[in-house]
């Protein structure tokens, strides 16, 4: 069976919670404003958990420029993949298997 976990980030304005919802599968942890729930998905993470996002760039905090946004949100996307998940982003249904630039950078 796979351990599918669906991380929701609903304050980038043009991502409802609704809208993200209903394309996610997995076990949800929907952020709030301390930005603390991606903490407790990623501790959550065990080798061969899939990760689902809308898209990667949700990994990325809401607060902050542009620059520390986009170095948080690789910092977010190595620390699941460190610990064995794989990062699933559905808009493009791309995997985070091999290598991932490409993917970090659309995010």
């Amino acid at each position: 069976m796979l351990d599918i976990r669906s991380y929701c980030n609903p304050y980038p304005p043009r991502h409802s919670q609704a809208a993200q919802q209903a394309k996610l599968t997995g076990e949800l942890y929907v952020e709030d404003k301390t930005g603390k729930i991606i903490d407790a998905l990623i501790k959550s993470v065990r080798k061969g958990t899939i990760v689902e996002v809308v898209e990667v760039g949700l990994l990325a905090p809401i607060k902050g420029r542009p620059s520390k946004r986009r170095e948080v949100m690789a910092e977010r996307f190595e620390a699941i993949r460190e610990r064995g998940g794989i990062i699933l982003a559905l808009a493009t249904g791309e995997r985070s298997t091999g290598r991932c630039v490409k993917m970090i950078l659309r995010g």
